[in-house]
């Protein structure tokens, strides 16, 4: 494949596609070292003359000290791609705990020495996707006071996030009040560009009825890191007509990875972050599946193998 990288973006990974991080249950059977090997040991055909390869992970909640030691061990070290801060802008006292939150996760990537570059956020404030049986149609509509109190809260924390060097960067899910596309372009337009960057899902975003390609073309200068999540269109249809929870979603699988299935048109998202020119530094695949630690391996190694034919990773 002769395709440039997209601005030299490296691939990454996040530990959902073997162990989920909002269940416990889900994968708790899967040891934290089993993750980060399995991503390790991922590699595909040369790219470029480079070896196509994960070069970094999400921050999992059960990562600690032996965790960070061994993402950083050995000749195929990983680096955390972006940690995670939910905020809650919408409910009462949410921007106090919000800014804890901020704040700690400031002080854990300075004692353990870890670089911090971006921040993944979405609001989930009155959201039910962690609710294990609430049915997903039951998820939060804001009010205009809501709506005023999440953008002057994002932009709060977005100018915070600069003075450290960190971009803020959106993430529409769902179960929550920012999940559709219309949800998504009200957002944009209600914050600060320069405070307020875009975290493109493409799984969520397809499963709520929106276009990732629309998505991009609308906002793709905001967009300053990307998940590759890809969903099963039949397991979409029927968390609709059954009216089905977020985690019984998950466990019906309706997200899978890149390369299985064709869910979300990755070729035409990719050709239209390289039209927009993406200049961020990593594009992640996810997928939150039921599974056991080889499972996650195959399904690692075909998301690689497929974007690796796409012409992304080809990093040294």
């Amino acid at each position: 494949m002769t395709s440039a990288p997209i601005h030299q973006a490296r691939l990454g990974i996040t530990p959902t596609c073997w162990r989920n991080a909002d269940f416990p249950d889900i994968g708790d059977d899967i040891t934290a070292a089993d993750v980060i090997q399995g991503i390790k040991q991922c590699a595909a055909t040369e790219v470029s003359g480079a070896e196509v390869r994960y070069h970094g992970t999400s921050l999992a909640p059960y990562f600690e000290e032996p965790e960070l030691n061994l993402l950083r061990s050995g000749p195929r070290p990983l680096t955390i791609t972006e940690p995670w801060v939910s905020t809650f802008y919408t409910e009462y006292d949410g921007a106090e705990k919000t800014l804890r939150d901020f704040e700690e996760l400031l002080r854990f990537f300075k004692e353990n020495d870890l670089p911090l570059e971006r921040l993944g956020v979405a609001e989930f404030g009155n959201a039910v996707h962690l609710q294990p049986d609430t049915p997903l149609s039951e998820r939060p509509h804001f009010s205009q006071g809501q709506w005023e109190s999440l953008a002057t809260g994002l932009n709060d924390l977005g100018r915070r996030c600069r003075t450290h060097g960190i971009e803020l960067c959106y993430h529409p899910h769902m179960g929550t009040g920012v999940q559709s596309q219309q949800d998504l372009d009200r957002l944009m337009a209600a914050t600060d560009p320069e405070s307020v960057k875009l975290l493109l899902d493409t799984g969520h975003l397809t499963w709520a009825g929106g276009d990732p390609v629309a998505a991009v073309r609308r906002h793709g200068r905001r967009i300053r890191h990307v998940h590759l999540k890809n969903v099963r269109p039949d397991i979409v249809r029927v968390a609709g007509e059954e009216n089905l929870s977020f985690k019984q979603a998950i466990l019906a699988g309706v997200f899978t990875v890149p390369g299985d299935g064709e869910g979300v048109a990755f070729k035409d998202v990719v050709d239209e972050l390289r039209r927009v020119g993406y200049d961020g530094k990593w594009l992640v695949v996810e997928a939150e599946q039921k599974l056991n630690a080889q499972e996650g391996n195959t399904y690692a190694q075909t998301a690689l193998s497929f974007l690796a034919e796409l012409g992304l990773g080809g990093t040294s």
